[in-house]
């Protein structure tokens, strides 16, 4: 018997119209190589059946087995139709089997498809929806089937539309990707702002061009960027707002600067202008009461004018601090370079206060070390007027014992040296509590000693500026009741004829080597 084998293949009818697009690539081509592999075994089955049933109709004209050649003919024959039939099974399990495969794969695209975050929209050339998911018909608000055959563009914004046209227009021209941003309607209000992504399908024998597009809603960054952009205006209202706040106060500030700078150059000018006015008349004074102490006067009226004598050179002491104070105030007194011969200058200051050290019994002693060279390049002025400010007060804060100045020196390199200077007392000495006081204006250590000793507390202020103008340190050590210990540290450069002096004495004392040799 001759079975009838009918292949009845997956057609692409037999798959919805809104899935029909979207089938694997692997499972078409597996589709496709099976039908053909099909059609072809039908072909040849069809052959194969209508030669046997021409051996059939031979065979029934005449009695069987009178021609032996022709029945191993037919034999064989239905031999090959049972292989070709077999094979045909086989086909027909694979085609199933395919079949379910490509199903599958449909369905599971088609979960992808309909349940994915983002809105998938087909439409023609004349921007008809052809296909579309359901987060796209979610996106607008309206049933998929209600979307079919209805026109893209009518839930664009109006002011959108001319660049969703465009969108179009470029996607099918170019058939390259393209985007855009634009607010959709849902229920006729542009709700939903969103970011379209699409690319036009190249034309088959089954479809025409469509443009598949993915409609990403991104209100809620939209909405986030409004923020940012109106809380960032705002903060540049705020900040424009401040930085006139700022100018203005820089205004007032620059305007009160300049007002107490100039009511400090007024006070400098007034204190100066005082203290020429005061000294003058004091110098006739303390003149006048010097000569009166060179006449014959008896003991108390010699007292009298000595105590006229020393306070008018108190009160031309205080005269004199105030004048050099007011001077650095206004930046008038500026360093010399000048060589100077250093012994002399210390020595000098040690002369001008050697009459008040004797009159309280003190001892002046001054020790400068051999290395030290003789001339210096300085201002000569400058270091005398800081050691007689600070050995006036070591005298002025010490009843007994002795005051020694002190010069050590470092040699640095070449012309140049590192001097040490130090005022040593053995006075009533600074608690610690009272040290940051000695350097500041119009400071004492102590009130009480103010009423004893006397003073306006500027004579340290004035030898700290003139050591940092010469660009040297000053600083203090004390103990109390033992004494205070003043150091002053400056480089200096050896003046050209000190070099020279030393060169001399170098090349003397070498000659002087050379004839002892020789000796």
């Amino acid at each position: 018997m001759i079975m009838e084998l009918q292949i009845v293949p997956l057609l692409a009818s037999d798959i919805p119209n809104y899935r029909r697009c979207h089938v694997s690539r692997k499972s078409v081509l597996n589709r496709e190589r099976i039908m053909n592999k099909a059609k072809a075994e039908s072909n040849n089955s069809y052959d194969l059946r209508r030669q046997a049933e021409e051996r059939l109709k031979d065979s029934q004209s005449g009695p069987f087995g009178s021609d032996t050649a022709n029945d191993i003919d037919t034999m064989a024959l239905f031999h090959e139709l049972e292989v070709h039939q077999i094979n045909l099974e086989m086909q027909n399990e694979e085609l199933k089997r395919a079949k379910l495969e490509t199903e599958n794969a449909l369905t599971k695209y088609s979960d992808l498809y309909d349940f994915g975050p983002i809105g998938l929209f087909a439409f023609d050339a004349q921007g008809l929806i052809q296909e579309v998911n359901l987060a796209g018909a979610a996106l607008l608000g309206v049933e998929r089937r209600n979307l079919i055959d209805r026109r893209f563009q009518l839930f664009v914004a109006p002011k959108g539309r001319s660049c969703f046209d465009d969108f179009c227009k470029s996607a099918f021209e170019t058939s390259t990707k393209q985007t855009c941003e634009l607010n959709l309607l849902r229920d006729g209000k542009p709700i939903v702002y969103a970011r379209v992504e699409g690319i036009a399908t190249e034309e088959d024998s089954l479809n025409s061009r469509q443009c598949r597009i993915a409609v990403i809603d991104i209100t809620e960054r939209k909405r986030m960027e409004d923020e940012l952009r109106a809380a960032h205006d705002l903060l540049e209202l705020r900040v424009k707002e401040r930085t006139a706040d700022l100018v203005k106060i820089n205004e007032d500030l620059h305007r009160s600067k300049e007002a107490a700078e100039a009511a400090s150059v007024a006070k400098s000018q007034f204190m100066a202008t005082m203290s020429h006015e005061i000294r003058t008349p004091m110098n006739a004074v303390i003149g006048m009461t010097s000569l009166l102490l060179c006449a014959d006067l008896d003991d108390e009226k010699r007292d009298y004018v000595e105590t006229i004598r020393c306070g008018g050179e108190a009160l031309m002491e205080i005269v004199n601090s105030i004048l050099d104070f007011a001077k650095m105030e206004k930046e008038k007194i500026e360093p010399e370079c000048q060589p100077f011969d250093l012994a002399k200058c210390i020595e000098d200051s040690l002369d001008l206060l050697a009459v008040k050290a004797k009159e309280k019994n003190l001892t002046l002693v001054c020790s400068i070390s051999g290395n030290t060279p003789k001339n210096i390049i300085g201002d000569a002025t400058m270091v005398r007027q800081v050691l007689v400010n600070l050995l006036g007060n070591a005298i002025k804060f010490t009843d007994e014992g002795e005051i020694v100045v002190s010069a050590w020196t470092r040699h640095l390199a070449n012309d140049r040296y590192e001097i040490l200077f130090s005022v040593d007392d053995s006075g009533i000495g600074i608690p610690k509590d009272g040290m940051d006081k000695l350097f500041k204006a119009f400071s004492q250590v102590d009130m009480s000693n103010t009423r004893r000793y006397g003073g306006t507390g500027l004579g340290l202020v004035i030898s700290k500026k003139l050591v940092e103008m010469m660009g040297g340190k000053i600083w203090a050590e004390s103990e109390p009741g033992i004494g205070s210990a003043f150091y002053i540290s400056q480089s200096w450069h050896m003046s050209r004829s000190a070099r020279l002096s030393v060169a001399k004495s170098l090349y003397a004392r070498k000659r002087l080597m050379q004839r002892l040799i020789k000796a």
